[in-house]
């Protein structure tokens, strides 16, 4: 037996990532009142770019959550593979890319 949802609230849904607060009764009885679910409707990507110098593209973000600014490797949502799109717009101009996979298909479709 799996547990089951018993009631949901959303957060937020934006068109990448939805954010629930789900209730949630397991077999052996427990409850969980407040089990928060991030569901990413699109697949999910991380870009390495590594130039001829074997320097390693990095992007500076904001994260609220933690208060920091933080270097981290470029990465997105994937919708019919545009990432490959994006980066030659943006002056980057690359001679390779190679998909090492693609995860999760949909967290929805779990």
């Amino acid at each position: 037996m799996k547990p089951k949802r018993v009631s949901r609230s959303i957060v937020y849904q934006i068109p990448w990532v939805n954010l629930y607060v789900d209730k949630v009764r397991f077999p052996d009885g427990r409850i969980i009142n407040r089990h928060h679910l991030l569901d990413f409707e699109c697949p999910s990507v991380v870009v390495v770019i590594e130039n001829e110098r074997d320097q390693i593209l990095l992007v500076r973000v904001n994260r609220y959550t933690t208060g920091l600014t933080q270097w981290e490797m470029p990465a997105g949502s994937v919708d019919h593979w545009r990432i490959y799109e994006y980066y030659p717009l943006n002056g980057i101009t690359t001679s390779l890319c190679t998909c090492c996979g693609v995860e999760p298909e949909s967290a929805s479709a779990r």
